[in-house]
């Protein structure tokens, strides 16, 4: 869950997820339809894998942050680096 400098859901940003062998991109996002809202997080499926390589943040106003060693299962609060 990537957060804003206010420690609010950072709307808009893009998280992407890289491992061995592929690439997931997930856009926090408020909602897509009438009366409907979704989620403020990014949650990516690993099936088997036991580890990621890197996850990275691009905020809305574009700024990108890597993070090598996050721990998988886990839920994270990335908050938004000054």
């Amino acid at each position: 869950m990537p957060l804003t400098q206010y420690g609010a859901p950072a709307r808009g940003s893009l998280v992407r997820l890289r491992t061995q062998d592929q690439v997931k991109i997930k856009h926090i996002d408020a909602g897509s339809s009438y009366l409907g809202q979704m989620e403020p997080v990014a949650h990516f499926g690993l099936k088997k894998l036991a580890q990621v390589d890197e996850i990275e943040i691009q905020w809305p106003n574009g700024m990108r942050k890597s993070y090598p060693t996050l721990e998988i299962n886990t839920f994270h609060r990335i908050e938004f680096p000054f």
